[in-house]
This record gives C-alpha cells, structure tokens and sequence, in this order.
C-alpha cells in the first residue's frame, strides 16, 4: 500500500500490477491516511480478497497454532493455555485476525472488567497481544491492534488481605474439589499456577516439606515450603487419579482453571470483588508479616525476587514500627556534641 502525490492531488494505491485498486482523494494528506487506514481495515475483515497476500486466518486457529509453537516448550504454557482458551478464544475465536481491531478489543475488556480486576485483564491483554504480535511475524497480519489499547491503570493500594474469620468461612463456602486449593493457598503462599501444577512427586510428607518445582514457579527456582499440619492432612485426605500425577484434579483430570469457582465461594462467603484467588498469597504474606516472620524469610518462601516485592507487607510486622519507640520523643539519643568529623567537614563554611 502506498499514498502518493500527483500534481496537486493526492493518491491512494494498493496492491500489485496485477492486482491494484486506486483511489483518488484530493489535495488533503491527512484524508488520504485515513482511505489507507479504511482500505487497509476492509482487507484485513475479507473484502478484496485478490489483494491479499495471504489467506484469511481465524483467531482460534492461529492461537492454537501460537499454543504449539511458542508456549509449548515454556513454562507459561499452562497459564498461556487458560487464558487463550478460557476467555480469548470464546470471545475472539470466530473473528478473522484482519478484523480484531482496537475497538473490538475495548470491548471485550469491559465485559471482563465488570467480572475481574483491571490487573488481570491486563494479563489476558499481554497473551493477547503476544498472539496477534506472532501473527504479524508469522505474515498473517500486518499490525499488531493491541498496541493501540492501553494498559488499565492498576490501583497501587494497600493489598487486601483476609482475616482468619473470612478465610475460614471462603473455604467452607468452596466447592468440594476447591477447598484444598484455598488452604494450600493460605498456607503456602503459592501463586495459583504454581498450586494447580503441583504433583504428588513434589510432596515429601515424611520431612514435611512441599516443593515448588522449576517447572511450575514464575522465577523457574525451585522453593521448598515447610507444611503446617492443617495442609498436611488436607492433603493427605485427597483423592490421587490414576491417569495423572497431578494433586488437584477434577474428575480425573488436572485443574488449570478455577478462578469461576473460586467467585462462587466468594459471592457465598459474602466477600467483595476485591477478594480474588490472589489474595490468598496476600493473605499468607500479611499473616506471617503481622506473626513477626522476617522480610528475608517472607522473600525466600514467597518466592519475590526483590525486597521491594515483600515490602508492602512490612508495615504489618509488630517489630516493624515498634523498633522506633527507643529513637523517639524524650527517650530519643540527642547527642551533646558534634562528632569530629562533622566539624571538620564543616569548617570551611556555608
């Protein structure tokens, strides 16, 4: 495609010599951008179709494709999976890529943002425009229309965390299969990915330890998790599948998904929308910071990657805020006299 400019006038092309459509426009640039922006949006949705240099794809096919070609050797895979084809393809699936555009997009986020946090919407909007980004490198699409949709904003407040109270009435509200997901969530601070992709192989309940394994944490470093003897016998009590190694199962077969059920446990215990399967990690976090469990510990077992990360749960440590008592008021330390080296430093005046 191509905008030129003869005499006075300017001129839309598109195709190749064997296949060309021209539009003439007028003496305006910015009205021939726009018929490119019109002509280019038309091919992309099928019309035209001896212009274009490749055939119409269907979202649900090329996301399958992307599933197989770039995701099966990571380990998102499973988180990958989940969101192509627990919320994208059922609401993209059926949609030539050339006609998912921006507008499209705003739409589906405000469907899922009346049902989810902005945060995670953000995160299916990341695998979406990984998808659409493949489908421009692969030469199914010539932009990516994710780019033209911003990120939510993402408040930055305190975490919400559950009381104990709340928490023992979410798990008794939980569905059967649901309840050990939750305890495990409060007990080990787990992301949910790495919860759902635990196996029986990653349990030592002879030493009481629970590990979460490369293959299923964020960072890829393995974590070894002490188990309190609520989640030992929790644990325990599951029911193991023959066709999987796999804890958590439904109906014989691993659990990737459980964020519906765990909104129905939620709407049931009578806990609001900012209660979500995230802040059981929050909750694990904030209990052991208000226990007096240490910033570097929290860090290790949470697995966070920089103090920054585990220092929003500082404040809640009784020793945190406490440790300033001997420094404030008349039992603070005044010293009576300038250090040496201050005077030195300061003797050559202002």
């Amino acid at each position: 495609m191509s905008i030129y400019k003869r005499g006075s006038t300017w001129v839309v092309q598109i195709g190749s010599r064997e296949h060309r459509r021209r539009v003439v426009v007028g003496p305006n640039k910015a009205e021939a951008r726009a018929v490119e922006a019109r002509m280019l949006a038309e091919i992309r949705a099928g019309r035209f179709p001896e212009l274009r240099t490749v055939k119409p794809v269907l979202f649900r096919d090329h996301a399958a494709e992307v599933l197989t070609k770039h995701y099966a050797a990571k380990r998102s895979y499973d988180w990958a999976k989940m969101n192509i084809d627990v919320h994208l393809v059922p609401f993209f699936g059926d949609y030539f890529l050339g006609s998912i555009t921006p507008k499209l997009i705003d739409d589906y986020r405000a469907i899922r943002r009346a049902k989810v946090a902005n945060g995670t919407v953000n995160n299916e909007r990341a695998v979406l425009s990984k998808v659409m980004s493949l489908a421009v490198k692969w030469g199914c699409l010539a932009d990516n229309p994710v780019r033209g949709v911003e990120k939510l904003e993402v408040s930055n407040g305190r975490d919400r965390f559950l009381s104990h109270d709340e928490a023992d009435k979410l798990i008794e509200k939980a569905g059967k299969h649901l309840k050990a997901i939750i305890i495990t969530g409060l007990e080990t601070g787990g992301r949910i990915s790495e919860i759902l992709g635990l196996r029986w192989s990653d349990l030592d309940f002879d030493r009481g330890i629970l590990y979460y394994d490369q293959r299923n944490t964020k960072a890829a470093k393995q974590r070894e998790i002490p188990m309190t003897p609520i989640l030992i016998a929790t644990l325990r009590a599951l029911p193991r599948a023959f066709s999987t190694d796999h804890v958590f199962t439904y109906r014989g077969k691993p659990l990737t998904d459980v964020r519906e059920g765990f909104k129905a446990a939620r709407v049931r215990a009578g806990l609001g929308k900012d209660v979500t399967i995230h802040t059981l990690r929050h909750t694990w976090a904030s209990w052991g910071a208000m226990s007096g469990m240490s910033m570097t510990l929290l860090m290790d077992l949470g697995g966070w990657s920089s103090e920054a990360m585990v220092r929003r749960y500082r404040h809640l440590s009784p020793t945190y805020r406490a440790s300033a008592v001997p420094m404030m008021g008349r039992q603070g330390q005044v010293p009576t006299e300038v250090p040496t080296s201050d005077r030195r430093r300061g003797s050559g005046g202002a």
